[in-house]
């Protein structure tokens, strides 16, 4: 193929690479290849390439996944506040329920007690502006239904105590669904589900004149909006995780209702509404401290792992999919050193399984994320050094695709684009059967192209 037609050629082939998504969007930052081609929980592991900006600080705020610790124990580490019942339990290890991949677990304890947390606690010497948190929840209520569930605050101390950000169940649709709460605003976003280990991350930044800030469950996100600021000033100094369950009720006080003193109860449609209040009261329903003892309780318990806690979203995390809009299970990894050009971090396998091939994702501090760097837990991973020079390279991928596959994609968009430009150029099929035939497609997909 002459010079001319060869340009041609790969014009057409950049463009419907770029164009087609072959080769996916543009990113500032670009894994070249890490030290080992398969790896394993508590390896440290070295990422290379080029744009992954600054990392500062880089270690997390505070990483747990409770391996250390014993059943049934207090948890360490954390400063815990646990009361609103006669017998107040505080949040301890567990290992009733616990992921895959783990022995333990933290659990808060809800059984006749409202308030259950770990966290940090205002010391009158920090305050965070930027926080990312990234923790799995596993949510075990019995008995009655909780009019709400806080499984999240952070909370500004100046001028005075307030809640800046909330994540919190309310019970619509049965229970099930999730509200962000920021400085007064509040959105629905989306579902939880009993009974089921899920991941949950929080993303907030604190700016002079507004405030951003995202949620993501099982790697979707949820929120994202652009908030109001919080004119205090003052960044998020008190961090809650596990938090309060509501164990109160309204009940009905208007004297005349044939339902005075009762409970008014949760609407049809399975919300908590002014409406279905007054249609069922006649009047007013207020909160009381009778709680959900009245009902036999508002009871259940919520459990924890890998949960971590940095002052900026830079990071790595490591999903099962190669599109990182479609992730759907990742696990965070912890950062010991970050430069422009090299990541290193050790390995948290999380609930992969060994010789599971999952891929490796750089987010930088502006939550862009690179493409993913396929790796292999345990054994069997892929060649890394594909040159047997020494240095660990990146597979060439489309989106996650194999080399090989990779391979045969371009091999069958070079044919077509030539093809085409063939029968445009060569009179018709005669002409391009003849110049396809003198074209070396093995020879031209390893080409250089040295023009």
């Amino acid at each position: 193929m002459d010079k001319d037609m060869k340009k041609s050629v790969l014009v057409l082939l950049v463009a419907s690479i770029t164009l087609g998504g072959l080769g996916g969007n543009a990113r500032a930052q670009e894994i070249s290849g890490i030290n080992q081609s398969s790896i394993s929980n508590g390896d440290s592991v070295v990422v290379n390439g080029s744009g992954f900006g600054i990392k500062d600080p880089i270690a997390p705020l505070l990483w747990d996944d409770f391996e250390n610790g014993t059943s049934g124990e207090t948890l360490k580490g954390w400063d815990m506040h646990f009361y609103g019942g006669p017998d107040p339990i505080p949040p301890r290890y567990s290992n009733r329920i616990v992921r895959e991949g783990s022995s333990m677990s933290a659990e808060v304890n809800f059984d006749n007690q409202y308030r259950s947390d770990f966290g940090f606690d205002r010391n009158g010497t920090r305050e965070f502006y930027e926080l990312f948190i990234s923790f799995y929840a596993y949510l075990d209520f019995r008995g009655e239904l909780s009019r709400n569930y806080k499984i999240f605050r952070a909370y500004s101390g100046a001028p005075d105590d307030h809640s800046v950000l909330t994540v919190t169940t309310f019970p619509f649709n049965a229970g099930n669904s999730w509200l962000f709460s920021v400085i007064g605003n509040v959105d629905y976003l989306s579902h939880y589900t009993e009974d089921k280990w899920q991941q949950y991350e929080i993303w907030i930044k604190m700016y002079p004149d507004h405030t951003e800030g995202m949620f993501w469950h099982d790697g979707q996100s949820m929120f994202d909006p652009g908030l109001p600021a919080d004119n205090s000033g003052h960044g998020m100094d008190e961090l809650r995780l596990g938090h309060y369950l509501a164990q109160d009720l309204k009940i009905c006080t208007d004297p005349d209702s044939p339902h005075y003193l009762e409970d008014c109860g949760i609407c049809a449609d399975g919300s908590w509404t002014t409406p279905c209040y007054s249609d069922f009261c006649q009047g007013t329903c207020e909160f009381t401290t009778l709680g959900c003892d009245s009902r036999g309780g508002c009871n259940g318990s919520v459990y924890f792992d890998d949960v971590y806690f940095s002052q900026n979203r830079a990071r790595i995390e490591i999903c099962n999919s190669f599109d990182w809009l479609n992730r759907k299970h990742c696990e965070i990894q912890i950062p010991t050193a970050w430069s422009d050009n090299s990541i290193t971090f050790t390995v948290n396998q999380g609930s992969f399984n060994e010789g599971e091939t999952a891929y490796l994702f750089v987010i930088d501090a502006n939550g862009t994320a690179s493409e993913g760097y396929p790796v292999t837990f345990g054994g069997g991973g892929h060649n890394a050094d594909l040159n047997d020079d020494g240095i660990i390279n990146m597979p060439p991928v489309f989106n996650g695709i194999g080399y090989m596959e990779g391979k045969m994609i371009k091999k069958i968009v070079l044919f077509l684009l030539v093809a085409s430009i063939a029968l445009v150029e060569f009179g018709g099929i005669t002409g391009a059967a003849s110049l396809l035939s003198k074209v070396d497609f093995e020879q031209e997909l390893n080409d250089p192209y040295d023009f």
